[in-house]
Formats: C-alpha cells, sequence, structure tokens
C-alpha cells in the first residue's frame, strides 16, 4: 500500500503532556483516534462523482465472441471456432454434440460474465470513498 497522506488526525486532542503524546481525561494514554481521510472516507457522497474513474478489472476475452474465435483458431480448434462463428451470425443446430458443447460454453460464459459484472460494480463502489477522500485531501493542500 502506498504511502498516503492521511491528513493527520480527524479530531486532534490538545492536551498533550510533556512528552507530547495525547492523553485522555484522566491522564490515561489517549488513542490516536481517525485519521482525516478515515472522515472523508465515511462521509462520502453515496452516488460517484462524474470525474470519479475506478481501477476495474478488464473484461475476459472469453466474453467477447470474435476474441474468443480467434482464441479457439490459435488453440488449434479450428472446427469450434468456425461453429461460434456460424452460430454467432446464425445459430448452431441445438442437437448436435458440437451444438451442445457451443450452448454449454455459452453458459458458462455467461456466468463467468456475471460474476465479472458483479465484481467490477463491487470494486466501483469500494474504491469511490477512498478516491473521494484523496480527492478531498489533495484540494484541501492546494
Amino acid at each position: 500500500m502506498p504511502n498516503r497522506d492521511d491528513g493527520g488526525p480527524a479530531f486532534p486532542v490538545t492536551h498533550l503532556r510533556e512528552t507530547g503524546r495525547p492523553y485522555g481525561p484522566n491522564g490515561e494514554p489517549a488513542a490516536p483516534g481517525m485519521t482525516l481521510r478515515d472522515y472523508f472516507i465515511a462521509h462520502a457522497p453515496a452516488t460517484p462523482q462524474p470525474w470519479f474513474r475506478a481501477n476495474l478489472p478488464e473484461r475476459p476475452a472469453a466474453m467477447n465472441i470474435p476474441a474468443l474465435i480467434q482464441r479457439l483458431k490459435a488453440d488449434g480448434d479450428e472446427t469450434l471456432a468456425e461453429e461460434i462463428a456460424a452460430w454467432y451470425h446464425d445459430g448452431p443446430d441445438p442437437e448436435s454434440e458440437r451444438g451442445k458443447k457451443i450452448q454449454a460454453r455459452w453458459a458458462a460464459t455467461g456466468r463467468a460474465d456475471e460474476e465479472w459484472s458483479d465484481a467490477r460494480e463491487r470494486e466501483r463502489w469500494l474504491q469511490w470513498p477512498l478516491a473521494w477522500a484523496d480527492e478531498m485531501l489533495k484540494r484541501r493542500q492546494s
């Protein structure tokens, strides 16, 4: 994890001992508490702003039919690549063995696509508060 400016304490303690360490009302050592970055993370707007660009995983090539066809050809499965290309344009014979194989691969691709979409959306919502906090700290310094 990069060493980021956390903005210092969000609620600084003004009571310092000779050692420069904060202490609580009864003389016990005080915890440093949350940083300003933590505070901004907790108070980020619910909806990401237009300037926000999340660092998200690329869509797997298997979900891109032309890329899948190229990969199959590169792997030496020319026949399946041609049938998928024909299916992509006209649809396969669902009763043939190849048609069943294409449909099974397509179903797996659909599940993988759903998982990728879910992970992408989760990651977007996880990164947003962090980006907001970093932007607030950057603007605070300028």
